[in-house]
């Protein structure tokens, strides 16, 4: 589809299947390249060759519950100035909350059993207030509480709560 016009705008995944959602974007608003990689554990290495080549993270999932796999995707022409990727064995609450004080916005969430990947950016087009939420239960209810705050969901992954 990428000679058609589309770019992957999502992928996710579960315990036994993955999904891409390919989606055509406004002419000011466009994808130059993609770039991705699927990988037994998180491809640092990649991630940062891609970020010194002008790339960013667009999307992130899991998949495979007993041979997990992390699917990354990156793009040129994404409205970031600057990212960086919190990798954890559990919720990283104090390093989210120093980015979110150097202007650093949640972007994109996945997990694992065993580690959690915030990718934090900067850029012209994000918010001026994020929340995180975790749950072991599903999060509607905490999500309508937000909306009514004006909130919206930017990034949503399951996995390990701890």
């Amino acid at each position: 589809k990428w000679d058609d016009g589309f770019f992957i705008t999502s992928v996710s995944g579960n315990d036994n299947c993955s999904g891409v959602v390919c989606s055509t974007l406004e002419r000011n608003f466009r994808y130059r390249q993609h770039s991705y990689i699927v990988s037994s554990t998180f491809p640092s290495k990649w991630v940062s060759d891609k970020w010194s080549n002008d790339y960013y993270i667009t999307s992130i999932a899991t998949q495979g519950r007993y041979n997990m796999q992390w699917c990354v995707v990156m793009s040129r022409g994404a409205p970031y100035d600057d990212q960086v990727v919190e990798l954890d064995f559990q919720y990283p609450s104090e390093s989210v909350h120093a980015r979110w004080r150097d202007n650093y916005m949640v972007t994109g969430v996945a997990c694992t059993q065993d580690q959690c990947a915030f990718v934090l950016s900067r850029g012209h087009y994000l918010g001026e207030e994020q929340r995180c939420t975790r749950t072991s239960h599903g999060p509607l209810h905490k999500i309508r509480e937000d909306w009514n705050d004006s909130l919206y969901v930017t990034a949503l992954a399951w996995g390990r709560v701890a």
